[in-house]
């Protein structure tokens, strides 16, 4: 069976399996129900918040089983990829030195493949993290029941018959308030559940592990979590990562990298042609799950009444990965300045983002003046440069 370059040397003593000359030797065995033989296994590191990843390891399955060996510092995260493309599952799992075992199942409707049944043994650190996430997952599972409701349905459909009668009755029935209300108060569940959770357990590496894990991107309470944090969890390998995530390099004194970037209707815009003419342009990274955000919006259109007869711009580029939930949060909020989808992943590649929202006050020229200004603050910039 081929397996990883980072292999530990293994013999048989007694008829028993060992592992020699690796004190922190891990062996990850794998059994798999409905996955082809040969398709590739791959070891992810995870919680790095990092675009790209390089394998820890890969292989490929065959018999239905795989088997992966290395060895770890101490336990990591990871997220073990099955398949390539379309036809992906990715599973996390926590390792540690010894032996793991991963049965799974795996169901397809001919497109797209499914975990049925998924269960680790061998890794009490594995147990732990579960036990650490049981707040997450019930929060998924509350998201799910949110997101599945029946009104939500009927709006989808008048949306694709473009019904904008019906679609208009719907938005004002009882039904969808009673539900627009529902997803308002997990909006604020979720910001109370997820910094308790990150919080209480802020004396060690699961504090900054469950920070990474949880968080897409960081607003301000993240840095205060961080702050709150006991030394050893600072200086953690992921209290390390959470730091670089947290302060990442700045922009400031650097040109606006160049972008491309569709609207709602899918057209192109470029910064350059959005910026011409311009003496000042807020460049505005959001999104629509993010409530720091669209608290944020408001400022934003009294900035933008106040000055932008006196050649002010705003450029809101939203990083959500699901087209319709931006568009849905623009009818909502109605901003009257271009915004544009972030297909390109032009926040974390090009501006270094690690936490929204984010606001780069850009001069003429094109050159990043500030990252650092909200509020009371950035207004008073503005009116100072357009003065």
């Amino acid at each position: 069976m081929k397996t990883s370059k980072h292999m530990c040397i293994i013999s048989f003593l007694v008829g028993i399996l060992s592992l020699t000359a690796c004190g922190n030797a891990f062996t990850l065995i794998g059994t798999l129900k409905g996955v082809p033989d040969g398709t590739k296994v791959a070891l992810i590191p995870a919680a790095t918040h990092q675009d790209k990843n390089v394998p820890l390891a890969e292989t490929l399955l065959q018999a239905g089983q795989f088997e992966i060996t290395g060895q770890l510092p101490e336990p990591r995260l990871f997220n073990l990829r099955v398949g390539e493309g379309n036809s992906t599952l990715w599973e996390p799992i926590m390792l540690e030195a010894g032996w793991i075992t991963l049965n799974g199942e795996v169901t397809t409707d001919g497109s797209q493949w499914r975990w049925k049944n998924v269960s680790v043994e061998g890794s009490r650190i594995h147990q732990l993290y579960k036990e650490k996430m049981a707040f997450r997952y019930r929060l998924d599972e509350a998201h799910a029941a949110i997101q599945s409701a029946e009104i939500l349905q009927q709006m989808t459909a008048a949306r694709a018959a473009r019904d904008t009668a019906l679609l208009a009755s719907i938005e004002h029935s009882p039904a969808y308030l009673a539900w627009a209300d529902d997803d308002q108060a997990f909006f604020y569940r979720v910001a109370e559940e997820i910094p308790a959770a990150i919080a209480a357990n802020g004396d060690s590496f699961w504090g900054p592990l469950l920070a990474l894990v949880n968080y897409n991107y960081f607003d301000d309470k993240a840095i205060t979590l961080y702050e709150g944090f006991s030394p050893e969890a600072k200086e953690s390998h992921y209290g390390q990562l959470l730091h670089k995530a947290l302060f990442p390099e700045r922009m400031v004194g650097k040109p606006l990298p160049a972008f491309s970037l569709p609207d709602r209707h899918e057209k192109v815009h470029a910064d350059r042609t959005l910026r011409e003419g311009k003496r000042l342009v807020v460049i505005d990274f959001w999104a629509s799950w993010c409530a720091p955000c669209r608290q944020e919006i408001p400022r934003l259109k009294e900035l933008y009444a106040a000055f932008a007869p006196r050649g002010l711009e705003i450029i809101s580029i939203s990083i959500d990965k699901n087209a319709a939930d931006w568009v849905k949060a623009l009818g909502e909020e109605q901003m009257p300045w271009p915004n544009l989808l972030d297909t390109a992943n032009l926040f974390g590649e090009q501006f270094n983002g690690k936490f929204i929202p984010a606001l780069f006050l850009v001069d003429a020229n094109g050159v990043v003046l500030h990252d650092d200004l909200r509020g009371e603050s950035l207004q008073a910039k503005i009116a100072e440069l357009l003065d």
